[in-house]
């Protein structure tokens, strides 16, 4: 059934009205379907559905915004295939053409953080000089996101993931990892967005945990990280496909 058009109260009478889509429930099934199975083309059908409403309301914030999340998502499913790395960069650098569209008149933090991690996935096809260049841009977005919102779960789980992979000598490692990811977790626990605000990742933050937790060799706290997130969703393709049984081949 088709969602009205609402605005999102807010206390800040300043904030932006954001009104969602006219099927904001079709747009979280598909995008929720894409998370769970974890796959590039299973991003197609929300990338389809919001060019046709983009075509409908050009220049939306919310589509926008989607747009952007959907194609990131897309080019780090096909970067974790190793498939098609010329596409893939088109496809980041897309992604933040139209998240920084969508922040321009709906300023969330998510977008920012999502910025972030766009521009850190591209410093691996930049080369030397565009790592030099979006490395510190990186972390700049990142920490924009956090001023705007120090308790936003996504954000928290985004920084996580940038303390993940970013080389110890910038201040990465799997320990700051855990401990971002920690706290992600602890925002989840109150955090309850209502259509269109972003909703994603709470099942996603017990699944890089639980690869903290494996790059420190602790395989029991690993595994228990991934079966709490396959509690929140049992179908989540990327844990009970990839996370757990890889785990369980590093255990033997």
């Amino acid at each position: 059934m088709a969602t009205p058009r609402i605005a999102l109260a807010s206390t800040d009478s300043s904030a932006p009205r954001v009104v969602a889509p006219p099927d904001a429930d079709s747009l979280r099934l598909l995008v929720d379907r894409a998370l769970l199975a974890s796959r590039p083309t299973d991003f197609d059908d929300a990338l389809a559905y919001l060019d046709r409403q983009l075509q409908l309301r050009p220049g939306d914030p919310v589509l926008l915004h989607y747009q952007g999340f959907a194609l990131f998502r897309k080019a780090s499913a096909l970067t974790s295939a190793g498939q098609q790395p010329k596409v893939v960069k088109r496809m980041l650098e897309q992604a933040d053409g139209v998240l920084e569209q969508s922040f321009r008149s709906l300023p969330w933090p998510e977008t920012l953080a999502l910025r972030s991690a766009v521009a850190g996935q591209l410093i691996g096809s930049s080369g030397p000089f565009g790592a030099m260049r979006l490395g510190p841009r990186s972390s700049k977005l990142l920490d924009e996101a956090m001023a705007m919102n120090a308790d936003n779960p996504r954000v928290w789980m985004l920084r996580g993931i940038s303390s993940l992979y970013k080389p110890r000598l910038f201040g990465g490692s799997a320990e700051k990892a855990e401990r971002d990811l920690t706290h992600a977790l602890l925002l989840f626990e109150r955090d309850h967005a209502a259509a269109p605000a972003p909703w994603w990742g709470h099942a996603e933050t017990y699944g890089w945990l639980g690869q903290a937790y494996a790059r420190q060799g602790r395989i029991a706290d690993a595994r228990a990280a991934y079966l709490h997130a396959l509690q929140l969703e049992p179908d989540y393709a990327w844990v009970a496909r990839d996370l757990l049984p890889a785990l369980e081949r590093e255990s033997r």
